[in-house]
């Protein structure tokens, strides 16, 4: 019987994901909790400086509350041309009480007079021990550019004002189905790296 894996994520989209990737390419059996589970009800403050950092925090609160091995992500777009915002911002980016689709019109109006269009997504992974320890961190960007305008319906976040780098057609994320864009992203990238070394340390975490 495998270990328990608990994804600690408030965000049901960004749970559906993992879940979903998760779920598709590994070959260890991996049980994920829901957003209802007790833990996720109580994140501790994200006073993190960097992505990882605020990983950290969520996988190590959580597992230390259950005492299971808990993975947790923390990710955001950064846009150089904004200095670097909106960046471990990204889901309170203009306030508490936006909708993703408002964030993503506010910063296209913040961008409007700007030539450099560049940006990344980034994500990182953190997997933290029934003790409460990180054990290991993983991760993931994704380049590309901001868009003139919304665009699309699928995914969530900023996915409708990102084109990747190199797609000919100038998609947006949002414009791509789930599985194009599960092969990608900065959060399929990281998890990529995650499932390998999963795959490769699941003798000893179910010793543990």
């Amino acid at each position: 019987m495998a270990q328990r894996l608990i994804i600690a994520t408030a965000n049901s989209k960004k749970f559906a994901e993992l879940k979903r990737i998760i779920e598709n390419n590994s070959a260890w059996e991996v049980i994920i909790a829901t957003q209802a589970d007790p833990p996720f009800r109580h994140f501790p403050p994200e006073t993190g400086m960097t992505f990882a950092d605020n990983a950290r925090i969520k996988s190590e609160a959580v597992a230390l509350f259950t005492g299971q091995w808990v993975l947790a992500d923390d990710s955001g777009l950064v846009v150089p041309a904004l200095n670097g915002q909106p960046g471990i911002f990204s889901a309170r980016y203009g306030g508490e009480g936006l909708s993703d689709r408002e964030r993503a019109q506010l910063l296209l109006q913040n961008m409007e007079n700007a030539n450099d269009r560049a940006a990344y997504f980034e994500a990182a992974l953190s997997l933290s021990s029934p003790e409460g320890k990180e054990f290991r961190g993983w991760f993931g960007r994704l380049h590309g550019e901001i868009s003139r305008s919304v665009a699309g319906e699928q995914g969530f976040g900023y996915d409708p004002i990102f084109i990747p780098k190199g797609q000919k057609d100038l998609k947006t994320l949002a414009e791509m189905e789930p599985e194009v864009k599960d092969k990608i992203s900065h959060r399929a990238k990281a998890l990529q790296l995650f499932l390998k070394d999963l795959n490769d340390l699941s003798d000893y975490l179910l010793k543990t």
